[in-house]
């Protein structure tokens, strides 16, 4: 009983889990460009600055 009982919730919530981290790569991936295209951006100000 116990087990029969278990199994099905372990398969949700690893389900559950999979759901939420292919989410959270989708979002740190987006969060990524931008930090890139920011980065990017700095950079160049800060070489029109020193230059």
């Amino acid at each position: 009983m116990g087990l029969t009982t278990h199994e099905p919730c372990e398969k949700h919530t690893l389900e559950y889990i999979n759901e939420i981290g292919s989410v959270l790569t989708a979002i740190s991936t987006c969060n990524f460009r931008r930090l890139m295209f920011i980065s990017t951006d700095t950079f160049k100000v800060y070489q029109s600055l020193f230059r």
